[in-house]
């Protein structure tokens, strides 16, 4: 087990002020990764437990702690998050991390959004699981409090700078983890190209024995293969798909819901509207009405 000297906590502490970040959401539109949220916390029992399966928003969080402990109740099993540890998330999804009983638990965390964040995010999940220990010396760390450390005390980056932060610390990550303890899977690739084809396929008619057949797997191991590395049915993430794509376009163009909802996959408009309201909380209108970009509108 990797455990950080109290001389490295009390650098750490001095180093990155405490407090979090909302960075704003880059405008050029082929930014395909960046950091959205950054911080440096202390929670304490009860008081703070996050869920990964109440959004409809795609988001890869990094959690490094620095002292006290948490837990992850996750897929794969349950963890106690010890200082030098490291989670590893992929929202949404069936997972719930939370402060261990009588203790406080000190962080960093990184939330990373876009399309590459989710595919380096899922791919590192379903190979190397949530859990993470790493060398309190090593490249994620040093990055990580370099990025943190900067943006914390006021430096924020621009666009272009936040998503080169946020592809070097995937990447220091990758390049730490694979030297300390390799792993392969066969079995994750196929699983994780159906991920990507569904994502890059939303708006057609896709059932289980379409993609089980495009993939070679029975519907069964494909269904139980599926559910495993992204804690839902594989219906229940096309709907998902669809439903943030739908989201993205009422935000960004000035196409009519019912032309939305066709775009994205559903046959029916009046189905679409019920499982838009019943997920998202809003009619497909009120939720344009809330969040409509006028600048971004096609």
């Amino acid at each position: 087990m990797v455990v950080l000297t109290e001389d490295n906590i009390l650098a750490v502490k001095k180093q990155i002020p405490l407090g979090s970040k909302i960075m704003v959401n880059p405008e050029p539109r082929d930014i395909q990764i960046y950091i959205e949220d950054v911080g440096h916390e202390i929670k304490s029992y009860p008081y703070y437990r996050i869920s990964g399966d109440n959004t409809l928003v795609h988001r890869l969080s990094l959690q490094y702690t620095i002292s006290g402990c948490g837990r992850l109740v996750h897929r794969r099993g349950e963890y106690r998050l010890v200082p030098g540890s490291l989670l590893l998330v992929n929202a949404p999804s069936e997972y719930m991390y939370e402060v261990v009983a009588g203790e406080d638990w000190e962080f960093l965390y990184f939330s990373i959004t876009g399309d590459v964040a989710q595919r380096l995010g899922r791919r590192y999940e379903a190979e190397y699981g949530p859990y993470f220990e790493l060398d309190r010396k090593g490249l994620f760390l040093e990055r990580a409090s370099a990025v943190a450390r900067s943006v914390l005390s006021g430096q924020v980056p621009d666009v272009y700078e936040n998503s080169d932060f946020a592809y070097s610390l995937l990447m220091s990550l990758l390049r730490e983890k694979r030297s300390v303890a390799p792993v392969e899977d066969s079995v994750a690739a196929p699983i994780i190209n159906a991920m990507e084809f569904i994502r890059g396929n939303f708006h057609k008619e896709l059932t289980l024995d379409k993609l089980a057949a495009e993939f070679a797997i029975s519907k069964y191991h494909f269904s139980r293969l599926f559910k495993e590395h992204f804690g839902c049915p594989p219906g229940e993430f096309i709907l998902r798909e669809r439903l943030r794509n739908a989201m993205e376009m009422l935000e960004t163009t000035g196409l009519t819901a019912r032309e939305i909802s066709y775009k994205c996959g559903f046959a029916d408009y009046v189905h679409f509207g019920k499982i838009f309201r019943r997920k998202v909380g809003l009619t497909p209108m009120k939720y344009r009405e809330n969040n409509h970009n006028i600048s971004g509108a096609k």
